[in-house]
C-alpha cells in the first residue's frame, strides 16, 4: 500500500480527486476533443465520474496505478487527470497517460504535469523506462510528450481499441537520462501535413532559400525580423532564433513531394490566460500565387486549434499590404479595426495595422 504524495511545482499541482470533481470530469468528457482521442464513453454519466473518482483513491491503494487530479495552483478547478500504470510483468517499466480539461489547455499544465509524474516515477519507483502511447494523430499529446522529454519511436499498427475499434498508436518510451527539467523550444513541434505542403522543423541546407525570401523586396518591406538579414550566416542565425524562441511554434513550410523549403509559418505571442496568439507567415517569391500562404496558415491555425486548445488565434499586417489582407480574409480571420501606429516592421517607423483574428468557435471556412 502507497499513501498519495502530492507533487507540485509553479504551474500545476497534482494530488487527490475530491466529489466535487465529478462535474467538471463529466463536462471534459463530452468534450470534442476529448471523445475524439480518449477512450471514454460517449454517454459519460455522474455516475461514471463517481466511480472514477473512487478508482482513483483505490488505486493507490492497491499500488497497481498512480492516479493523480491536476489543478492550477491556487485553483480548486480540476483541471485534468495523470495517471502513471505499472507493468506487473516488469516492475521497471510503466506507461504514463492524462486528460487535461478543455478550460485548463494552453496553460502548461500538463506538460508540467507528466514532468512531475516522471520524475517520481524514476525517483520513487526505480523506473527503468516509461512510455507514452496515443492514437495517431493526436498532436497535442504527442507535443506534451515531446516537450518532457519522450523519444518518438514509431507506429504501432492497430495497437489500441477505442469503443471496440483497433486503432493504430504512436509510442514513445523516456529513460531516466530523457527527462528534460525545462521546455524545449517549441519549434520542435510535430509535423504537419495539408494539401501538398508539409511543416516541419527548421533544416540548416534552407538557409539559402530562407536568404531568397528575406531578399525579396516584399519581404524588406512588411518583415521586421527578416529586413535585416544579408548573408547565409544571418539566415542561419535567424533559423537558429527561431527554434530557440519559447514563445513559439515556428515551422518551415515545404512542398509535400520535393520537400524544397516555399515558405514559413508560426504562432507565436502566446497568451495561456487568455489562450491566444498570433499567427505569422512569408512565402518564397518563387512560389506565391499557388496558394501557398492560405494552406499554411489554414493548417497552422487548425493546428492552434485543435491540439494547443486555443479559443483565438490574432493576424496582424501593415494597411499598405493588401496581399496578406488578402489571405487573412480567405482564411477566415474576421475585420476587427485598424491599430494607429503600432507596429515597427524593422524601419523604426510605426506603421498603422489592420488587426484580423480567427476564434476556434467560428465557422470553417469553404474555399
Amino acid at each position: 500500500m502507497r499513501s498519495q504524495p502530492v507533487l507540485r511545482d509553479a504551474t500545476v499541482s497534482l494530488g487527490a480527486f475530491c466529489d466535487g470533481d465529478t462535474a467538471e470530469i463529466v463536462s471534459a468528457a463530452r468534450d470534442p476533443e476529448t471523445r475524439r482521442w480518449t477512450t471514454l464513453r460517449l454517454d459519460y454519466t455522474t455516475a461514471d465520474a463517481r466511480q472514477f473518482v473512487a478508482f482513483a483513491a483505490q488505486s493507490w491503494a492497491t499500488g497497481a496505478e498512480c492516479v493523480w487530479a491536476m489543478r492550477a495552483p491556487g485553483e480548486a478547478r480540476w483541471a485534468g487527470s495523470m495517471a502513471l500504470r505499472a507493468d506487473h510483468r516488469d516492475p521497471q517499466l510503466a506507461d504514463v497517460g492524462f486528460l487535461c480539461a478543455p478550460w485548463a489547455r494552453g496553460r502548461g499544465l500538463t506538460t508540467a504535469a507528466l514532468r512531475l509524474t516522471c520524475a517520481w516515477g524514476f525517483r520513487e519507483l526505480g523506473l527503468a523506462r516509461i512510455e507514452w502511447r496515443a492514437h495517431v494523430g493526436n498532436l497535442a499529446s504527442r507535443w506534451v510528450a515531446e516537450r518532457v522529454g519522450f523519444v518518438f519511436e514509431g507506429t504501432q499498427r492497430q495497437r489500441l481499441v477505442q469503443r471496440g475499434i483497433r486503432r493504430d498508436a504512436w509510442v514513445g518510451g523516456l529513460l531516466p537520462g530523457d527527462l528534460r527539467s525545462v521546455d524545449p523550444p517549441t519549434a520542435l513541434a510535430p509535423e504537419v501535413r495539408t494539401e501538398g505542403l508539409l511543416l516541419g522543423p527548421w533544416r540548416e541546407q534552407d538557409a539559402p532559400q530562407v536568404l531568397e525570401i528575406a531578399e525579396d523586396p516584399d519581404t524588406r518591406a512588411w518583415s521586421g525580423s527578416m529586413r535585416a538579414m544579408r548573408t547565409l550566416d544571418d539566415a542561419r542565425e535567424w533559423m537558429r532564433a527561431r527554434r530557440a524562441d519559447d514563445d513559439r511554434v515556428d515551422w518551415a513550410v515545404r512542398d509535400a513531394d520535393t520537400e524544397l523549403l516555399v515558405g514559413r509559418v508560426g504562432l507565436g505571442h502566446f497568451d495561456h490566460q487568455a489562450r491566444s496568439c498570433e499567427i505569422g507567415y512569408g512565402v518564397h517569391p518563387g512560389h506565391r500565387r499557388r496558394g501557398v500562404a492560405l494552406r499554411a496558415v489554414t493548417a497552422a491555425t487548425a493546428y492552434g486549434f485543435e491540439s494547443l486548445g486555443l479559443a483565438r488565434i490574432a493576424l496582424f499586417h501593415a494597411i499598405g499590404n493588401p496581399a496578406s489582407c488578402a489571405v487573412a480574409t480567405a482564411t477566415g480571420f474576421e475585420f476587427e479595426g485598424i491599430e494607429r501606429s503600432s507596429f515597427d516592421h524593422g524601419d523604426g517607423v510605426l506603421h498603422d495595422v489592420h488587426r484580423h483574428a480567427r476564434l476556434a468557435s467560428d465557422p470553417p471556412v469553404i474555399r
